[in-house]
């Protein structure tokens, strides 16, 4: 990762993830540095779309990065083989597709490799606009759906 200037993002009381963040600065060491994002609309907003990639953990700022045009890649926390899949998980398999997402743990544990992760996901700038059209029409179509089928059972 020395090619890019890397901030480790520390958004105080959300769900715990601290505590990841920690790990994951640790373990860049002096390649990173640690930032604390407060928690608020303007400010969080605009840190993400300066970013030339966001590496994120939670599901709602990666739909923030995509709705604004930011490469992300996603940590996923919650991803269990057991299962198989997490809304992260899909999420970022109908968005940037799923060589920009891994399991947290396998991140931290130096099981995958986060900067070939980023390298893919700086190449599909150029299609985030297109991902962010296809889930929103389908977004739309579903609540179109939605919205039909309460009405017709009024």
């Amino acid at each position: 990762m020395q090619d890019y200037e890397v901030e480790i993002a520390v958004i105080p009381n959300v769900y715990g993830d601290e505590k990841p963040a920690e790990a994951l600065a640790s373990l860049l060491g002096d390649s990173c540095r640690k930032v604390t994002v407060v928690n608020k609309n303007k400010h969080l907003l605009g840190w993400i779309e300066s970013l030339d990639c966001l590496v994120a953990s939670r599901l709602h700022h990666c739909v923030t990065a995509l709705a604004l045009g930011t490469p992300v890649v996603a940590l996923d926390p919650y991803y269990s083989s057991v299962l198989g899949t997490s809304k992260l998980c899909e999420f970022m398999a109908s968005g940037q597709g799923p060589d920009c997402w891994m399991p947290l743990a396998a991140a931290l544990n130096g099981d995958t490799t986060l900067s070939h992760s980023v390298e893919r996901s700086l190449s599909l700038r150029d299609r985030i606009g297109d991902a962010h059209a296809r889930m929103w029409k389908a977004a739309a179509a579903h609540f179109d759906q939605l919205a039909e089928r309460i009405s017709s059972e009024e």
